[in-house]
């Protein structure tokens, strides 16, 4: 059975709004780090890093994940971007990824 796509179109210049909330998960990331609150460090990354990748493929593509399984960014990422730098960043946000959902066990 082929895979629906979850995924919506986005004006390209709207990239901002996706990249300033990596910005604001990031933040959050390095404060909960100091406070040495371990779980918000995970769950703030992993939001970073899907915000980030939203950012990147409104720009490139003017399309971003409405999935709930976050894997599917990595999916959307790699269909519409192929080449040897996404592909290494691909890798690293599965990494990301799959280190939350079996820290959530």
């Amino acid at each position: 059975m082929a895979k629906k796509n979850f995924f919506r179109k986005v004006e390209n210049a709207r990239f901002t709004i996706y990249w300033k909330k990596a910005q604001d998960f990031y933040q959050g990331m390095l404060k909960s780090y100091a406070d040495k609150n371990w779980h918000s460090v995970g769950l703030e990354s992993v939001h970073c890093a899907i915000s980030a990748t939203d950012a990147f493929l409104v720009y490139k593509r003017g399309l971003r994940s409405i999935s709930k399984d976050h894997r599917d960014t990595v999916d959307l990422l790699i269909n519409q971007i192929n080449s040897k730098e996404v592909h290494k960043y691909a890798d690293t946000l599965l990494k990301i990824l799959e280190s939350t959902l079996k820290s959530q066990l």
